[in-house]
């Protein structure tokens, strides 16, 4: 779910997608085309307390639970993209 910037931030209910990511929660990077561009300059870690691996890049937040691999995705970047939040449990393969 998200708000459309160019349509007067109306509330939107999107499509289901799937897509890929690869990360390494020892290296603590992940990458991903299939849900916007993840840079170097991702800034990625892990709260050991939880724990949980989250990653934050140009106003965008990916989290996901090593162990039960549910995560969710944000973003809140301004201009024409949209502002949404999603979420989800990873496949392994």
């Amino acid at each position: 779910m998200g708000f459309e910037p160019n349509e007067d931030w109306e509330f939107h209910i999107y499509k289901e997608e799937r897509f890929t990511a690869e990360i390494d929660f020892e290296k603590k990077t992940m990458s991903s085309n299939g849900i916007g561009a993840w840079g170097p300059v991702a800034v990625c870690d892990i709260i050991e307390a939880d724990p949980i691996f989250y990653c934050s890049w140009l106003g965008r937040s990916f989290l996901i639970d090593p162990g039960s691999l549910k995560f969710t995705l944000s973003s809140g970047i301004l201009g024409t993209d949209s502002v949404f939040i999603a979420h989800g449990t990873c496949e392994k393969f």
